[in-house]
């Protein structure tokens, strides 16, 4: 179990606690204001397991700048990494929308259109980070929020990284991310690239298309798949993404797409009939957003 920060119920730093949105294994989200530039935003405060650990305070300050570097409207922006005395924190964009997950868990699953156009949009986003040399490692629904707009928002870049590069300091094997996207060499322990990314966004698209992820079950059964089982093929899947979703996830990452835009390229080469697909570099599309219409649309 994460131990709990320790934060004042109405103050942290110079930013006012409003309220609580949410607790994970990673720590708790508030709601506050930013006080120079008066807009909302959102304070993840670390567990106390990792603000408590010298060496990954050290490094949590290094990766400041290069996640602050990374601007995309598809990436949550970071405004500030700051600590109030034992305390860390990361002050970040407030976005009005709710979890990927959040939409799963109310329709089930998406039509192609809509679940391609976020994938698009995931991978034009990804694919800047990549260009910084930063990998998420923990690419899931439950880290990518949707707007009222339809637009796709990834949270958490860098953070994953700190919390995968403690666990190698302190134990041989660990491993960070979530079992149903996570890449066969994240489960085996093995260092990651951007690859591993390209993987669990695999595994998001079959999820949005299908309803569920392909391998679910015991934590056991799920890590087994990811090394050894293909995907399976999905009736509510076109033969053509789910040949997509196949080199997406493939076992031997030099078998997968090498780049998101590569990834995103093959999407131009699927049969027209019945699947849409956008242009790489869109943002959005009349598919999942329309003028008068604030929610992706799911299936009936």
């Amino acid at each position: 179990m994460p131990i709990e920060p320790k934060v004042s119920t109405t103050q942290l730093g110079r930013y006012p606690i409003e309220a609580e949105l949410g607790r994970g294994a990673m720590g708790v989200v508030y709601r506050s204001t930013h006080p120079r530039l008066e807009i909302p935003v959102a304070i993840k405060v670390l567990s106390d397991q990792y603000s408590t650990d010298p060496n990954f305070r050290q490094r949590f300050h290094r990766e400041a700048a290069t996640v602050a570097a990374l601007n995309h409207p598809g990436i949550v922006r970071v405004y500030d990494f700051d600590e109030d005395g034992p305390v860390l924190f990361i002050v970040m964009e407030w976005v009005d929308g709710r979890s990927m997950r959040s939409w799963l868990d109310e329709y089930g699953r998406f039509s192609v259109d809509v679940s391609v156009d976020l994938i698009q949009q995931l991978l034009s986003a990804v694919g800047v980070a990549h260009d910084y040399q930063v990998v998420h490692r923990d690419l899931k629904p439950d880290n990518i929020l949707i707007s009222n707009r339809g637009k796709t928002k990834i949270l958490d870049f860098g953070i994953s990284k700190l919390i995968d590069d403690k666990h190698r300091l302190t134990a041989t094997g660990s491993m960070v991310g979530t079992p149903a996207y996570m890449a066969p060499e994240q489960v085996k322990g093995d260092p990651v690239d951007a690859t591993a990314d390209i993987y669990s966004l695999g595994m998001i698209l079959y999820e949005l298309l299908h309803g569920e992820p392909p391998f679910t079950g015991q934590l056991p059964a799920v890590l087994h798949s990811q090394v050894f089982d293909r995907p399976r093929a999905s009736t509510a899947i076109p033969s053509p993404l789910m040949e997509i979703i196949w080199k997406a996830t493939a076992k031997d990452r030099g078998q997968r797409f090498q780049t998101c835009e590569e990834f995103a390229g093959a999407f131009h080469y699927m049969p027209k009939a019945g699947v849409a697909h956008p242009p790489a570099e869109a943002i959005s599309s009349e598919a999942a957003v329309e003028e008068d219409i604030e929610e992706p649309r799911p299936l009936p």
